[in-house]
């Protein structure tokens, strides 16, 4: 208690002139110093979501996805290689060797950029499934080279490892970094504004502390103002209210990028995974024969993730309503085609527009090797999807790639520039917190000093 009553008296006791005037000064330590610690710890706090949410977790989930894509785009060169006699599809020869290269890359990098044991631990489960898939199909090559009919048993304990196992774990790496910035996101919203209304309460004392020093020397020592608390004074108010300006605005950018701009990106990226297992899945239809009904139909719910169960009418008007530049409906089913329904850019909805068109394309080349194949015409068919060097279907899924990356590309330009925008006007704050906190003080206690010493005098 009598500590307590030492505080206090330290700061509120005595009633002279000096004592009042000490009394200011002391007030002013005080609130400079939690107003720089607020300052110092809420754009420190913001800075952190802007890095944790816009630079290490979205970017996560999208790689997460990126190492999904490329491990289907694998398994389809590999089947179209299969598929053909030994030696002579040596473009899906290329792809594939081109596609593990990036695969190893993309796991490099995210085995770079973890933070986590959970994180390290899935990360090790899917490089190894991926060895073991790769193992797999090195097997069946080598069978299919010496034309040993094993080639197919091989290719399907292959197909059976990418389903069970590497697109499961891709999956739990997607939905493991999608709960980490969700995670991320609502914890720095919920600190961040704490510490931006402490920031923006002890800014607010400071002021008043300022204008109240400052109309006590007037009517004290009768002088009209005092310079050095003047701009002292125009010093907090303008840092404060820049200041939270910019947590505001760039709070607003920040739900801007994760609510909406991120949305759309995985909305994309899940077109684009639903459009590379559908072109797998063909290409398993033509080099396994007994299990042709199983990919047709995992092909058929491929398509349905991409665009929902369109009939040809529904699908006519909807190809009708995006060349008048009209947005799907909100409850629209498929990834793509509520891409379209959430798109933001002028840019993008072109693309999904060219995209929409390329896969109406796309889907008429696959109904028309299906049809072969039914008929018996497993050649034909394999000519009009693959080729010797090109076939129709991949030429066309390369396009609908092609423009689903360009979209994807358009959006996730803006998300970089919403989260740069995030933090561009706090970029300096950081760092000149000290300097204007100290400054104001220094100016205080100049002209509070001045009129201590001419009652010292």
């Amino acid at each position: 208690m009598q500590n307590e009553n030492s505080l206090l008296a330290y700061f509120f006791g005595g009633k002279t002139t000096p004592d009042q005037l000490w009394r200011f000064r002391r007030l002013s330590w005080l609130l400079s110093a939690l107003f720089l610690l607020f300052s110092l710890l809420s754009i420190g706090e913001f800075e952190f979501a802007i890095r944790s949410v816009g630079k290490e977790a979205a970017p996560a989930v999208m790689q997460a996805y990126v190492m999904k894509e490329e491990i289907l785009a694998m398994d389809a060169a590999a089947a179209s290689e299969l598929a053909a006699r030994p030696g002579e599809n040596y473009t899906s020869f290329k792809e594939f060797e081109k596609r593990r290269t990036l695969l190893n890359n993309e796991l490099s990098e995210a085995v770079r950029m973890m933070d986590s044991v959970s994180e390290r631990r899935l990360l090790q489960q899917l490089g190894q499934a991926v060895d073991d898939y790769k193992e797999a199909v090195s097997m069946a090559r080598s069978a299919h080279e010496r034309n040993d009919a094993a080639y197919l048993a091989y290719y399907r304990l292959a197909t059976d490892i990418l389903v069970k196992r590497v697109n499961v774990y891709c999956e739990q790496l997607e939905q493991y970094n999608l709960d980490l910035l969700n995670r991320s996101y609502h914890r720095q919203t919920i600190a961040g504004t704490i510490l931006c209304v402490l920031f923006a309460v002890a800014g607010v004392l400071l002021i008043v502390l300022n204008l109240r020093s400052s109309a006590y020397l007037r009517q004290r020592f009768h002088r009209r103002y005092s310079v050095p608390l003047m701009i002292s004074t125009w010093l907090l108010i303008g840092f404060t209210g820049y200041t939270m300006t910019s947590f505001v605005y760039g709070g607003m950018q920040l739900s801007t990028a994760k609510v909406d701009t991120f949305a759309s990106i995985t909305k994309l990226l899940d077109a684009r995974a639903a459009v590379y297992s559908v072109n797998a899945s063909l290409n398993r239809q033509l080099l396994d024969k007994a299990l042709r009904t199983e990919h047709r139909k995992n092909l058929t719910a491929s398509l349905a993730d991409l665009v929902g169960d369109l009939n040809d009418g529904q699908w006519q008007e909807l190809e009708k309503n995006l060349s008048e530049d009209k947005r799907p409906a909100a409850d629209a089913k498929g990834s793509l085609v509520q891409a379209a329904a959430t798109f933001d850019f002028e840019d993008e909805f072109v693309m999904l527009q060219r995209a929409f068109q390329e896969l109406r394309q796309f889907r008429q080349t696959i109904d028309q090797v299906h049809t072969l194949l039914d008929a018996g015409k497993a050649e034909e068919a394999l000519k009009l999807s693959i080729g010797l060097n090109v076939g129709q279907g991949r030429y066309l899924f390369d396009k609908l790639d092609s423009s689903l990356s360009q979209a994807e590309g358009v959006t996730t330009a803006h998300f970089t520039k919403v989260v740069a925008r995030s933090h561009g006007l706090l970029a300096w704050t950081l760092y000149a917190a000290p300097l204007v906190v100290l400054g104001a003080l220094w100016l205080f206690g100049a002209a509070i000093s001045a009129r201590i010493k001419e009652y010292e005098v």
